[in-house]
């Protein structure tokens, strides 16, 4: 099985079987055909809102990380800066040395989706070149470092008091629970 082991590593097999590699058009062309039907029965095109009532516009696209991550409790929440589109560059820098933020550090657009222009940024040189490329409100982030990452979905019905973990998503793996 030595072949199977060299092949399951390569690049272009990954990328072909782990769903988080394709591009967006390849992952949501199915909304455009389920949407409008799951749209029918409560007959109104934002019928999803409600499942996400924190998060402008249900959390479906077009949300602020920096406003999602004022949600999370503190303690949980990693250092965070929001930085707006125009914010000199000094300015950033003492903002960074103020957070005792060390490289590298995580620069990501404070509206995104699937970790479009997500950067590990190493050093101030760099954050500098993601600025000038791209004009826009970003947040700079600690970079955790851990061995793995992990999803959590979480669903409680609004008459409630407590939800429950329904899926983790562990290495492209979905685990239902």
């Amino acid at each position: 099985m030595k072949w199977w082991n060299r092949l399951k590593n390569q690049p272009g097999f990954i990328k072909m079987t782990q769903w988080e590699y394709w591009p967006s058009l390849a992952f949501y062309w199915p909304m455009l055909f389920y949407g409008p039907y799951l749209a029918l029965r409560p007959k109104h095109i934002c019928f999803f809102t409600p499942a996400n009532p924190a998060l402008e516009g249900g959390g479906m696209c077009m949300e602020s990380k920096y406003h999602t991550l004022a949600l999370m409790p503190e303690e949980l929440r990693p250092e965070s800066i929001f930085v707006p589109n125009g914010m000199p560059v000094e300015e950033i820098k003492r903002a960074i040395e103020a957070s005792k933020l060390s490289y590298p550090i995580i620069v990501k657009p404070n509206v995104g989706f699937r970790g479009l222009l997500v950067k590990k940024v190493n050093n101030f040189e760099a954050l500098v070149a993601f600025i000038q490329q791209y004009p826009i409100d970003f947040l700079i982030q600690e970079f955790l470092k851990y061995p793995e990452e992990v999803g959590v979905f979480y669903s409680r019905m609004p008459d409630e008091e407590k939800g429950e973990i329904i899926l983790l998503v562990m290495d492209s793996q979905l685990y239902w629970i």
